[in-house]
């Protein structure tokens, strides 16, 4: 079942992370997997920049904690997206809901060096068909992770990119994969932006 509605008042330790960092949500969407689990995506606006929408999971490292897939110490992850605004709407909200609803299903933490493949394009996108996982970057350092008793949360940041991207990040790294992004003055937020330059 999924809704999108109003915000909801602040419940654990990851909504509390969240509001405090991005500010108070403009709206929630709820979700439950086949087995009756929540998952929950805050949007928040003109965060990190003007312009732009962030959207974050929480539910997901409280899901890996409880069905053994957190790493054994308890670090778990939550999903953010950073869009811009022009292109937010209903088929890109059910995109990322069904991105964090696959991320539970295979039951996997996400790697840096590893971009994820779709099956499809990202709606409203220029041919985009792969997601790199990368840390939060664009926030502030704080904001990147919450430790809680039950272990550490990364917030990790799905950037939607082209093939010649998830090359790159696969070829030469994570580490030359952000120095490129940065030297190109890549908007990882714009669906319709050009390629990287691999060859720079």
């Amino acid at each position: 079942m999924r809704k999108f509605g109003r915000p909801t008042a602040a419940s654990g330790e990851v909504d509390r992370h969240l509001r405090r960092f991005l500010g108070t949500p403009f709206s929630t969407l709820d979700e439950e997997l086949p087995d009756g689990a929540p998952i929950r995506l805050h949007g928040f606006a003109e965060v990190p920049f003007d312009g732009q929408v962030t959207l974050a999971t929480d539910g997901l490292a409280a899901l890996a904690r409880q069905r053994g897939w957190a790493r054994p110490d308890g670090y778990a992850q939550e999903l953010v997206f950073v869009l811009d605004g022009r292109f937010m709407g209903p088929e890109l909200l059910d995109f990322v809901m069904s991105c964090a609803v696959r991320y539970a299903q295979q039951a996997r933490l996400l790697a840096w060096e590893e971009p994820v493949r779709l099956d499809l394009e990202v709606p409203l996108s220029t041919g985009m068909r792969f997601l790199l996982p990368t840390p939060a970057a664009l926030f502030d350092e704080d904001f990147q992770f919450v430790t809680a008793p039950t272990g550490e949360t990364n917030f990790c940041l799905l950037v939607p990119a082209y093939e010649v991207e998830a090359e790159f990040l696969a070829a030469k790294g994570p580490e030359q994969l952000y120095d490129a992004l940065e030297e190109q003055d890549v908007d990882v937020s714009d669906l319709r932006r050009a390629p990287l330059r691999s060859g720079a």
